[in-house]
């Protein structure tokens, strides 16, 4: 899957979706969430480097992300993880751990 693979809609079920791209001990995080018509997009990575940006239609996203990705591969970078997220009928709440299975109860 790609970064324009499957972006988040407002129309759809996902609230966020992220993409990792590493190259040796280096990573690039991309963030996408659809918010109130507005695609807010962060990048997070290699190393300090941050943008924010802000697309107002799935066509700029798309063309942003298009362009953002083949930048990645020619960089060296290669997608490694991608992760869906969902909410349903609730705000995300940052100090909530949901129902990671991962998690190390004890």
């Amino acid at each position: 899957m790609t970064l324009t693979g499957r972006v988040p809609t407002e129309a759809g079920a996902l609230e966020r979706t992220e993409w990792l791209y590493t190259r040796g001990d280096e990573s690039v995080r991309v963030d996408v969430r659809p918010e109130g018509g507005i695609y807010s997009v962060v990048v997070l990575g290699p190393g300090a480097e941050r943008q924010i940006r802000a697309h107002r239609s799935q066509e700029t996203l798309d063309a942003f992300l298009s362009e953002f990705e083949q930048d990645l591969g020619v960089r060296g970078f290669r997608l490694m993880a991608v992760a869906e997220r969902r909410q349903e009928g609730r705000e995300p709440d940052p100090e909530d751990p949901g129902t990671d299975r991962r998690r190390n109860h004890a």
